[in-house]
């Protein structure tokens, strides 16, 4: 598999998780995520100053969150399976445990963007705040601007 940056896996970035006592595991997660990370993003136009964003290309939801299951092997016979947002796992794997009952939100508002210092710990409600004064809710009552379910599913009937 072709890697999109040569640092991961190398000498250098080795040598470095040893001194941050990181194991093994948790180094070869991040040598499997980072190859499914393209470091070539857009630059957000509303805060350039974050640099490119790193797009997950791996598979993504319809709000394009990218997401991922993960198979741990307990012992010889139970398999641990997780299911992981790509964000909130690139914070796990770059700052460590995420604190119950807060979220990872991105300062560059690109879902697909799993870029470490993109992100930000935050509640629900500090999520529902920020997305509203950027326009991305709407009242109730108003069509969403993200998906319409209805339309969805009368396309999906009419398929049938």
């Amino acid at each position: 598999m072709k890697r999109t940056n040569s640092y991961y896996g190398s000498p250098k970035h080795i040598a470095h998780c040893k001194q941050m006592g990181l194991n093994k595991r948790v180094v070869r997660d991040l040598n499997w995520f980072m190859g499914k990370v393209d470091k070539n993003g857009p630059i957000p136009e509303h805060k350039p100053e974050l640099g490119n964003c790193w797009l997950w290309k791996g598979v993504k939801n319809i709000y394009g969150y990218g997401f991922f299951q993960i198979g741990r092997q307990k012992d010889k016979v139970k398999w641990i399976e997780k299911m992981w947002m790509a964000n909130r796992y690139s914070w796990f794997l770059h700052f460590g445990e995420i604190p119950s009952g807060k979220w990872v939100l991105h300062k560059c508002d690109n879902p697909t963007c799993v870029r470490p210092d993109h992100l930000f710990l935050g509640t629900n409600q500090e999520n529902q705040i920020d997305s509203h004064q950027k326009g991305f809710l709407q009242e109730r009552g108003t069509p969403s601007a993200c998906y319409d379910f209805q339309s969805a599913s009368k396309a999906s009937e009419r398929a049938s």
